[in-house]
């Protein structure tokens, strides 16, 4: 527990020995911690970095920090002791949009050494520094949507209405972590669908699910400080070393968990004053030996989650299955039906191994047990076509066969009614 000493955050990272760093934002510091909870490290305002309202933080692999100096309108490298190395400021760049300062909230670095940050309110997407401050560029701007019911709608809206229309702010990017690949995964908030992508370094989403994530009002009633939640709101994510996403709904103060495809895993946490449960859930993070961390700004708690015996081996399977190993990912999956019978990712998981594995028909008693109907539609598909290579000769076959028969027979009928004519 953090509030010991007395923390306003809104940030947290761990790094690859699982150091844990918490960036308190109220107080304008950063707190180190080994995995122990032992404080190695705290910078702050008695240090030469001169902070304002921090908000975002990321720490490489020789520990330097870059923390994203929001009301300093800064991002700022810092050694590993805390110690202030430089600042990247608003570049002077043509390209850059003048109508949203350089307030970044939300700092990475990428493979190759870029900074990477959302700036505060900007829907132009992630903005690109390299090293020596010149803009790079932007990549996955957001767009505010706008369909053809819309302009529907437009057309019979009174003044008033359409200029609360036009008042609607376009989603932004909350959160980002980028993977050893340059993938960036972000969430993204102001918006019903898509809250969770994974984008290339060009900007193109590569998350094969991209539907809705999360629950609203209209899946069951949520309620929050006694008034009904409607949508999720997703302000930070986490990927573990299996490549397991955690989503972190500050709404709901859920943590929802997907795999590489998106299929949910479960979904853990919710709002509270008690272990496990938060007021107001800011980040989230992993560490090495699958731990989660979740950081409650409103009680300036951390709380660890571990990985049960149950979703260890949920996570075994897939392990095995993402390394191509279909035939050994089917017995955890066994493994876990035995424990849940009625756990539909089991019956999914165990559906595309058979898939894998070219056995049809037990793909289609998986899908059928999860009531898959797209997973059941394509094991049909396919055990049609395979049925149709298996059998086509012998089809072909009798087909010539009967096709032999019926011209002799047709020859000795007409020979035979040409005898009795004579």
């Amino acid at each position: 527990d953090a509030g010991a000493i007395r923390v306003r955050t809104r940030n947290l990272f761990i790094d690859g020995q699982d150091n844990l760093y918490i960036l308190d934002t109220g107080n304008n510091r950063i707190l180190k911690f080994d995995r122990n909870w032992n404080l190695l490290m705290s910078a702050g305002p008695d240090t030469d970095l001169g902070l304002d309202a921090p908000q975002g933080l990321y720490v490489d692999e020789d520990g330097h920090l870059f923390i994203a100096d929001t009301e300093n309108g800064r991002i700022v490298h810092a050694s590993p002791e805390g110690a202030f190395i430089e600042a990247f400021v608003e570049p002077q760049d043509s390209r850059w949009s003048r109508d949203y300062p350089f307030r970044p909230v939300k700092v990475y670095l990428d493979p190759i050494g870029q900074i990477v940050m959302i700036n505060m309110e900007d829907y132009h997407g992630f903005a690109i520094l390299d090293a020596f401050n010149k803009f790079k560029g932007y990549i996955a701007p957001t767009r505010l949507p706008y369909s053809f019911v819309d302009r529907i709608r437009e057309f019979f809206m009174t003044p008033e209405q359409k200029e609360r229309f036009g008042l609607r702010l376009p989603p932004i990017h909350s959160n980002m972590v980028i993977d050893a690949k340059g993938s960036i995964h972000t969430t993204t908030i102001r918006t019903t669908a898509q809250q969770y992508k994974q984008f290339s370094n060009i900007g193109v989403n590569l998350y094969p699910y991209q539907g809705a994530f999360g629950e609203s009002a209209g899946d069951y009633t949520l309620v929050r400080y006694g008034k009904d939640v409607v949508d999720p709101q997703f302000v930070d994510l986490a990927l573990d070393r299996e490549g397991i996403v955690y989503l972190l709904d500050n709404t709901s103060g859920r943590i929802y968990q997907h795999d590489q495809d998106g299929m949910l895993l479960s979904v853990f946490g919710g709002t509270g004053r008690y272990a496990g449960r938060f007021i107001d859930a800011v980040s989230i993070d992993a560490d090495s030996r699958g731990n989660l961390y979740v950081l409650d700004a409103n009680s300036g708690s951390v709380h660890m989650f571990q990985p049960t015996a149950f979703i260890r081996k949920v996570k075994e399977a897939l392990r095995l299955y993402y390394n191509g190993e279909y035939e050994a990912s089917v017995g955890p999956w066994r493994e876990i039906l035995d424990i849940d019978s009625g756990y539909v990712v089991a019956h999914l998981g165990m559906g595309k191994a058979y898939m894998k594995q070219r056995e049809w028909r037990s793909a289609m008693d998986e899908y059928r047990a999860a009531g898959d109907r797209t997973g059941y539609s394509l094991a049909f598909t396919e055990l049609r076509k395979d049925l149709f290579r298996r059998y086509f000769g012998l089809v072909i076959l009798a087909a010539g066969l009967a096709l032999f028969g019926l011209v002799r027979l047709l020859i000795a009928l007409r020979k035979k009614q040409a005898a009795l004519s004579i």
